[in-house]
């Protein structure tokens, strides 16, 4: 059996690429884990994990980005030692880095690297930019493997196209097979699942819409499921718009349960973005070309979906009709509508929405490219 690692930092809310790699490559291979907060300062812990064994630790913050790949070698022949590592798979470039310095170490035979969100200005700070930069491309053209959403990264990268022979296109992934679908739903019941991020979400556009419902005495609730601050501004808000009494704050939940049985229970999916107007959005928020992990989740579960347009590529959820792309708050005020109050179209963009989330599944996007990569299926 081939053997796998997966090298990525992650913050509180687990998810994204990183997940459904692991969610997939688990029932076929084995995989080790080694898996670092991507906020040193707070609480969360750093982790490797594999044949049924997990190992914690805590760097101290301000050492964490420059030796985090020290302290993950040594404990990693303290405790998690293999013959050898036929794949590894880093999803950003500090990880890619540091599992790069360390290959042999690792006894690592090919290292991937999945660009997730690419920036061309990252931090505010020109030095750590030009680090970040230099970090990014070095990733990009040393490794084996390369995998992204799409071309954007490669336009801006790689221009003449000089490594795109080793590019691997991911879109967004679901595992259509493990969702636990609910056939007769309560078509009030509202999610927004994901983070609650203040330089990528703008939630202002949709509770202004949810006052007119709510006003109108149109029945529905939304539950949020993602770390919200006791003082964020969300919370202010909502309190301001008198919307308290509709809608709740579920916290965090592990990712695997929420795609699989949370979100199913729920009839309309919503992704609230922030948009280039915002100062403080970063740039990669826009350079994806397809729909994002978040609305993927929701058509997979058969949830029409209303997001912002953070992009023109954004109508394809117009034109395939398995939800509403929206800018304004007027614009959410009548896609929610539609949605909550004519059974017959609802009915027929949830049935889309199923249709459209097979583009997404998981085994017919990564089965071709690992067996490509690791020549066995």
């Amino acid at each position: 059996m081939k053997t796998i690692l997966l090298a990525f930092h992650e913050s509180e809310i687990q998810g994204g690429p990183a997940y459904k790699f692991y969610s997939y490559l688990k029932k076929k291979y084995k995989v080790y884990r080694i898996v670092h907060p991507m906020f040193p300062y707070r609480k969360q812990q750093s982790f490797i994990d594999g044949d049924k064994r997990i190992f914690r630790y805590k760097i101290p913050p301000f050492l964490q980005y420059p030796l985090e790949g020290i302290y993950a070698i040594i404990i990693w022949h303290r405790y998690f030692k293999t013959s050898k590592i036929d794949l590894a798979i880093c999803f950003d470039s500090l990880s890619y880095f540091h599992t790069y310095l360390y290959k042999k170490l690792f006894k690592i035979n090919k290292i991937s690297y999945y660009n997730v969100d690419y920036s061309k200005k990252r931090f505010k700070n020109p030095f750590m930019n030009i680090i970040y930069q230099k970090i990014t491309k070095f990733s990009y053209t040393s490794c084996d493997y390369f995998f992204s959403f799409g071309n954007k990264f490669i336009e801006e990268v790689d221009p003449d196209g000089k490594y795109r022979h080793k590019q691997f296109t991911v879109k967004s992934l679901i595992d259509l097979k493990s969702i636990k679908r609910v056939r007769e739903k309560d078509r009030r019941l509202l999610i927004y699942a994901g983070a609650i991020d203040y330089s990528t979400t703008d939630f202002t556009p949709l509770l202004k819409a949810l006052k007119r419902l709510k006003d109108e005495k149109v029945s529905f609730s939304l539950a949020v499921y993602g770390e919200v601050n006791t003082h964020s501004p969300i919370k202010k808000t909502i309190e301001q718009l008198s919307l308290g009494s509709v809608i709740s704050f579920c916290g965090s939940r592990e990712n695997q349960l929420l795609t699989e049985e949370i979100i199913p229970r729920y009839a309309i999916g919503l992704a609230a973005y922030a948009s280039r107007l915002n100062p403080r959005s970063p740039d990669h928020a826009f350079m994806n070309k397809d729909l994002t992990g978040k609305l993927v989740d929701y058509i997979g579960a058969g949830l029409p979906i209303i997001s912002t347009r953070i992009n023109d590529s954004f109508k394809m959820i117009d034109e395939n009709k398995i939800g509403f792309s929206v800018v304004s708050s007027n614009e959410w005020y009548s896609a929610l509508k539609v949605l909550l109050t004519n059974k017959t179209l609802y009915d027929l963009y949830s049935k889309n929405a199923i249709l459209f989330s097979k583009n997404y599944d998981t085994e017919t996007i990564l089965n071709p490219v690992f067996k490509k990569i690791l020549g066995e299926d």
